[in-house]
């Protein structure tokens, strides 16, 4: 599924999923101001 990050983000709180929960869900990336297109992000269930 293809989304823009702002949109993803906006949406979370909505599907009760915290930053800190994506933020933990995903160590493979070292800075979130700074994703790619192209990296993979796993979303946590809420």
């Amino acid at each position: 599924m293809w989304l823009k990050l702002g949109i993803l983000f906006l949406g979370l709180p909505l599907v009760g999923i915290s930053l800190e929960a994506l933020e933990a869900a995903n160590p493979q990336i070292t800075n979130p101001n700074l994703i790619t297109p192209g990296e993979i992000l796993n979303i946590p269930e809420s």
